[in-house]
């Protein structure tokens, strides 16, 4: 859990800027007041100074510094760390981090929880329906999908996962490593909240070869005639256009797959034509939000 956002700072201007965000964060939430420090990082002291003083821990703190000499310290040190860009120290090196700022009135408390949960291997979680949570995938949900994707019914219509669980769990973490850090969504697993389970996959996507976002889902067998599909598909469409701000999605079903055809036509989803992937037709069907 984020306890702590710690900024060291070597420009004036910056640390005036952080202490802006301390007093808005602390509208929102008043436990931000005490828990956004705002270090002086002087490039003649040893080390950073108060930083090397703290009891920030490591899985609880965020720091977001100005200084590269403070930056190679905190990354040492095994910090959770964001560069924070500016005219002052545009000749610095603050490569090395998968994230950086360079306007500190943009931060919400929002974004900065999202790229500690990013930086410390957290899902994500994207929506919430009346049963379920859709979340980020994480390593630790394929078993799961090897259990759904055992029913011989899943596979007729979809690619099979690997035959080796190591394969999978390695696909698995790159594809949270590139797909979601690249694009910031993609496909997500589907937890039923009153048993705490996974029970499918869905989300957005993009295929090789067309211009236009498409929607993938699969929901486990017992699961299967009970409203589920519907109600996180209806939800991931909502969020497609209103968050990610998508004019047109679309689905690919594979010939013979009725209950998809069924369930594209009762979101509202029109066919559009008949395509081929390799050796696999599907009918394709697209939703416009304009």
């Amino acid at each position: 859990m984020l306890k702590e956002i710690v900024f060291v700072i070597a420009d004036e201007g910056q640390a005036r800027a952080a202490e802006v965000m301390r007093r808005n964060f602390a509208e929102e939430e008043r436990r931000w007041k005490e828990n956004i420090k705002i270090v002086p990082y002087y490039e003649e002291a040893e080390g950073c100074g108060e930083v090397s003083r703290t009891d920030c821990l490591k899985e609880e703190a965020l720091f977001i510094t100005d200084t590269e000499k403070a930056l190679e310290e905190l990354k040492r040190d095994g910090k959770y760390v964001i560069a924070l860009l500016h005219e002052e120290n545009k000749e610095q090196n603050l490569s090395g981090v998968s994230y950086a700022v360079t306007d500190i009135a943009e931060l919400t408390p929002d974004s900065l929880l999202m790229v500690y949960k990013r930086l410390k291997g957290e899902p994500w979680e994207i929506l919430e329906t009346t049963r379920c949570l859709i979340r980020e995938m994480t390593v630790e949900d394929v078993d799961e999908f090897y259990k759904i994707y055992a029913e011989p019914s899943i596979t007729c219509y979809m690619d099979p996962l690997f035959e080796e669980t190591k394969q999978e769990r390695e696909y698995v973490s790159e594809y949270i490593e590139k797909i979601y850090g690249f694009y910031g969504y993609g496909l997500w697993s589907v937890v039923e909240k009153k048993e705490h389970k996974v029970i499918g996959r869905a989300g957005i996507s993009w295929r090789e070869g067309y211009d236009i976002p498409e929607l993938g889902f699969v929901i486990a067998v017992p699961y299967q005639r009970q409203g589920y599909a519907y109600e996180v598909c209806t939800a991931i469409l909502e969020y497609g256009k209103e968050e990610l701000q998508f004019d047109k999605i679309q689905a690919l079903v594979k010939n013979g797959n009725t209950a998809s055809v069924l369930l594209c036509e009762k979101l509202g989803m029109k066919w559009y034509d008949t395509v081929s992937d390799g050796e696999s037709v599907y009918e394709r069907y697209v939703t416009s939000f304009l």
